[in-house]
């Protein structure tokens, strides 16, 4: 069976369309990291950003989810969402509500985790309050005024 003139040229198009589609994939698949900025930031439950996130505000707030390390710095950060690398947080009052999937690194004038962390914390802060419903999979490096530990400590 032979090809025809019309069925080579649609094969040539295809694979012509098939070796761009696979040149542009790696780069398509590279996510860059998210910087946001402003009075007030926050990620919304609904979003997801596939990287690192840098996020400087007044306010900053992340109920979504970061899928690399949150770095932030605010007068309020409140993390309710979900962190699957490292967070590293400036601010004057910073709560953890949601998971973060590795250290978490604080400075801080009042400081409250109040769910799962699986790293190592450290924390300098003027007031650390370890809730009840807190599990610290790692070790704990605390330096400042006042710390009240009541969470699940399985690090030392």
């Amino acid at each position: 069976m032979g090809y025809t003139k019309a069925m080579c040229k649609r094969i040539c198009i295809a694979l012509g369309l098939l070796g761009a589609a696979a040149m542009l994939a790696p780069s398509l698949a590279v996510a860059a990291p998210v910087l946001r900025s402003g009075e007030s930031v926050s990620v919304a439950d609904s979003q997801e950003v596939p990287d690192d996130f840098y996020a400087a505000g007044g306010t900053v707030t992340i109920s979504g989810t970061i899928g690399g390390d949150l770095y932030a710095a605010g007068g309020t950060v409140t993390i309710n969402g979900k962190v699957k690398g490292d967070a590293v947080i400036a601010g004057g009052s910073v709560r953890i509500d949601g998971t973060v999937g590795d250290d978490v690194r604080v400075a801080g004038g009042e400081v409250v985790i109040a769910e799962s962390v699986k790293g190592d914390v450290l924390v300098l802060g003027g007031v650390v309050r370890i809730l009840s419903t807190a599990k610290i999979d790692g070790d704990i490096l605390f330096v400042g005024g006042e710390i009240d530990m009541d969470g699940d400590l399985r690090g030392s």
